[in-house]
């Protein structure tokens, strides 16, 4: 009798083990996928190319980069605003930029492979997150790896709109045409730096623990859903704001959790206690209107800017009717999306305008996951009832969906937007190589010449888009730093009133207030300009501006005659350097 138990055991402890190596496997396969779709631009860069450098878009190429750059070369487990010679506080999150820095400085891969090393951590982090979520609600292994397979590859994730949003871009692109793409890499937005790529795998590490909590409370479980709910505060504040509203909802719709949430909730605040301090000493110690300039905390009427995003809100309406009915395992997933969607509109009682549309990177993922697994759910009840036809059917659709989303990636990568700000780079590389240093001090000029300035020269820029982020600068500063570029370019005021008036007329716009406003504001920037342009030397020499970049072949401005001296004339930008006064 002895003999038979231990043999049962043994058969036992054989099945727990041999279950927990086929996990890993199927973790890892997500782990991969997620990193091949990441990475996928680089890859297709090194096969062209022979070196795996893409940058998507603007945003990465003139606000990420240079913070994680100047990073990598100097301060890896801490960030710098790139903007002023002295540094100081920057508004991104180390846990976001900082371990991608560290590994391109581990791997030795320069400032251009910052870029790479954000991608593949983002890819293996969001591919095995998302198939231990998964896992957690489906018994059948297989079906927690397609299901996770499914939504790695969805460009509708992000929006709440899994499957829908698929169908659509692969008939276009099957019609000959571009998609959402265009000008910008618009497609798999999950992949999009930095967010939400790098602040997901945070919000996938606290959907997990809390959906452990649902299932069984222990006091482990209660720490690891505080403790994973306060990492989310130094992180992203669209993630950790929708994620506390999101505790408040799981606690009214739960009563049999509220002792275990009010466990949640106070370790929470603890471990967020320091970035929450430490986020309202930056905001008391910067200059005033920086915030609102990125269109962060501005004024705007209550029933102004309101988003009505109809797919997400009918998985979420059909997600509350069948959790409510069937599957209150899922609730914590439920209260994320239904969070994320009130707050998209919390200028009703607010009063602010914040960017709000960031909080579709908590509620899409969330809507997408619980209704993926609703579906999984309802499909893995009856998995013993479906046909081998059935299954092949699956199988079929699996296998055309992972092919279809990495033909949108590549479509994706071939985007005219990647690929001039991935040659802004390289044409910066390939102009200096062997050229003599840039002189220290502030650099202007042309914009792709001052972003790759600032991530291969690391040099301060005097006025870029890093500018408008940065809060050290003040208003003030900030129009004679606007005015003083577009002296340096060669404008004069009617082509300075022109760009200004187009400008104002973009993102970020908000702040800028009515008709009225918006015409006091430039009529101060045309004052700003006429004054900078009298005290040209003056202001050049108190800022420290020693480099211009122009487009080669342009006939040089008349101020570059005295005092300045042309370091190359190169194929992309002629280099001018200020010689300094004895």
């Amino acid at each position: 009798m002895r003999r038979a138990v231990s043999g049962e055991q043994r058969d036992e402890r054989a099945g727990r083990v041999s279950g927990r190596r086929r996990d890993a496997l199927a973790l890892l396969v997500c782990a991969l996928f997620g990193a091949l779709l990441a990475t996928y631009p680089h890859l297709r860069a090194l096969a062209l190319r022979g070196e795996a450098v893409y940058v998507a878009d603007p945003d990465e190429l003139y606000l990420y980069l240079p913070v994680g750059a100047d990073a990598l070369r100097d301060h890896p487990f801490w960030l710098e605003d790139p903007v002023p010679p002295s540094g100081g506080r920057t508004m991104y999150p180390w846990l976001q930029l900082g371990p991608g820095v560290l590994l391109a400085r581990l791997l030795g891969w320069g400032p251009l492979g910052v870029s790479l090393a954000w991608r593949a951590l983002a890819g293996v982090a969001v591919g095995g997150l998302l198939y231990v979520l998964l896992r957690q609600r489906l018994r059948l292994r297989w079906l927690a790896l397609a299901s996770a397979l499914v939504l790695l590859g969805d460009v509708g994730v992000v929006y709440g709109k899994p499957a829908v949003r698929q169908a659509v871009e692969v008939a276009r692109m099957a019609a000959g045409g571009e998609g959402h793409v265009g000008g910008w890499p618009g497609l798999h937005a999950s992949w999009r730096l930095i967010s939400p790529a790098l602040s997901l795998p945070w919000l996938l590490l606290t959907l997990t623990c809390w959906l452990r909590l649902q299932e069984r409370a222990t006091w482990r479980r209660r720490a690891l859903a505080g403790v994973s709910l306060g990492l989310l505060v130094p992180v992203y504040f669209y993630a950790w704001t929708a994620a506390f509203l999101a505790l408040a909802l799981w606690f009214l719709a739960e009563p049999r959790r509220r002792r275990d949430l009010l466990h949640v909730g106070w370790i929470a605040l603890l471990v967020a206690a320091p970035a929450l301090i430490a986020g309202a000493l930056a905001k008391a110690g910067a200059v005033e209107g920086w915030l609102q300039r990125s269109d962060k905390f501005v004024p705007i009427p209550r029933l102004s800017n309101l988003l009505w995003p109809k797919g997400a809100l009918a998985c979420a309406a059909l997600g509350l009717a069948w959790v409510a009915r069937a599957r209150r395992d899922l609730l914590p997933l439920l209260a994320l999306g239904l969070a994320g969607l009130l707050l998209l509109n919390h200028q009703l009682v607010s009063g602010l305008q914040i960017e709000n549309w960031h909080w579709q990177y908590a509620y899409g993922p969330a809507l997408s996951a619980l209704l993926v697994l609703l579906g999984a759910g309802a499909l893995e009840s009856r998995s013993e009832r479906v046909p081998r036809a059935g299954r092949v059917a699956l199988g079929a659709l699996l296998a055309l969906h992972v092919a279809s989303a990495l033909a949108l990636r590549d479509l994706e990568a071939r985007a005219p937007q990647s690929r001039l700000a991935s040659e802004c780079l390289l044409d910066f590389r390939a102009q200096r190589a062997g050229a003599p240093p840039l002189p220290p001090g502030l650099v202007a000029g042309e914009r792709d010449f001052v972003a790759a300035a600032l991530v291969l020269a690391q040099r301060r820029p005097v006025e870029h888009p890093s500018v408008r982020f940065s809060p050290a600068i003040g208003l003030p500063a900030w129009r004679e730093r606007i005015a003083l570029d577009a002296l340096l370019r060669g404008l004069d005021a009617r082509a300075f009133r022109a760009e200004q008036e187009a400008r104002m007329q973009g993102f970020f716009s908000h702040w800028l207030g009515d008709a009225a406003e918006r015409e006091r504001r430039l009529a101060e920037r045309l004052r700003v300009f006429h004054a900078t342009r009298e005290a040209l030397e003056q202001v050049l020499e108190r800022l420290n501006v020693r480099c211009v970049g122009l487009p080669a072949g342009e006939p040089p401005p008349a101020y570059l005659r005295a005092g300045w001296r042309r370091l190359e004339e190169g194929p992309r930008w002629q280099v001018w350097v200020r010689e300094p006064r004895s």
